[in-house]
């Protein structure tokens, strides 16, 4: 993940997960194809999608944002919206990672079409 994808970038930057070799090889993967969805529409930080166990990481607010949904050019263009349901995460028994959803509106729309809402 990226520094803003991390609660506490200034300790984890460099190590698992949060290398630069690590952001490097995702970056040559995504290329100018690919689009993280959830950064077409929050920019900011302080979005996680998953807290550690161990360190109670959910009580403590302390997460990373390790899930995500790449789309290419066809479906950024379609794309309506993207959440993290981090309710989910709160849950009796949950995992430690919350859903990722992206919206789109499909198939792409064509004038006077009419389009369905997938999510």
């Amino acid at each position: 993940p990226e520094a803003r994808d991390i609660h506490d970038p200034a300790r984890f930057t460099g190590g698992i997960m949060a290398s630069d070799a690590e952001r490097q090889a995702l970056r040559e993967v995504l290329g100018d194809q690919l689009s993280d969805a959830f950064r077409l529409f929050e920019p900011d930080s302080g979005h996680w999608s998953w807290w550690d166990y161990r360190s109670g990481g959910w009580e403590t607010g302390r997460g990373w944002r390790i899930d995500h949904i790449y789309l290419d050019a066809v479906l950024r263009d379609c794309a309506t919206g993207c959440v993290i349901h981090q309710s989910l995460r709160g849950q009796p028994q949950p995992s430690d990672h919350a859903p990722v959803v992206v919206r789109l509106a499909w198939p792409p729309e064509e004038e006077g079409d009419e389009v369905e809402v997938w999510e």
